[in-house]
């Protein structure tokens, strides 16, 4: 039978796209401002429209890691058959249990603490035309909020302020939050990493 709710076999991440931040993007002649070729993703896309924990409606777009013999199908964001769907109903009656096989969620997925736990950062690159028009889109004064800015101007020590919610310098409107402990910790990691592995490449081509 299905195993308890406590050994879950499902771990489900709230996702929201993150923006691309403006000190790791360069400025472009064609009017976009794509990300420095030096940046990698994590750097570059540290900064997400939401702070931690995530609001409910970005469970819409959650991503999952599961035990692949116990999810049986997996369609982008859901796992739309596990082996609870599986269970029949007379096997359902004699272990003493309810029985409905397409009620989500499964009994053994659960969502992660992301203060305590994990979080997912959604680096998902822009497309080029995404980033256009940003110099007007991301002005505090920009008239069509509803056309978005996908470049990054994080809140300040990250705290929303009813008051101060531009650049007073610049006119940039403060519009996402950074995660600090990947900046401070996991984004370095994942640099000194990547220095490790073309030390590793350059040395085996040199033998």
């Amino acid at each position: 039978m299905v195993e308890q709710a406590t050994d879950a076999n499902i771990l489900s991440f709230k996702s929201s796209r993150g923006k691309l931040r403006y000190d790791f993007s360069e400025a472009s002649n064609k009017g976009g401002r794509p990300k420095l070729p030096n940046a990698t993703f994590l750097q570059a896309m540290n900064c997400d429209g939401s702070p931690l924990p995530r609001p409910d409606w970005a469970d819409r777009a959650r991503k999952q890691l599961y035990r692949a013999d116990y999810v049986l199908n997996h369609f982008v964001h859901y796992s739309t058959v596990t082996k609870a769907h599986m269970i029949t109903y007379q096997e359902a009656q004699t272990a003493g249990e309810s029985w409905n096989r397409y009620q989500p969620p499964d009994p053994t997925e659960r969502n992660v603490d992301e203060l305590t736990e994990a979080t997912m950062i959604h680096t998902k690159s822009l497309d080029y035309a995404q980033t256009l028009n940003w110099k007007n889109k991301c002005r505090f004064d920009f008239p069509r909020k509803y056309l978005g800015c996908h470049v990054g101007f994080p809140w300040p020590n990250n705290t929303v302020s009813s008051t101060e919610t531009y650049d007073k310098t610049t006119g940039w409107d403060y519009n996402c939050f950074v995660n600090q402990r990947v900046d401070d910790y996991w984004a370095p990691r994942l640099r000194q990493a990547m220095e490790e592995r073309r030390k590793q490449q350059r040395a085996s081509i040199e033998d």
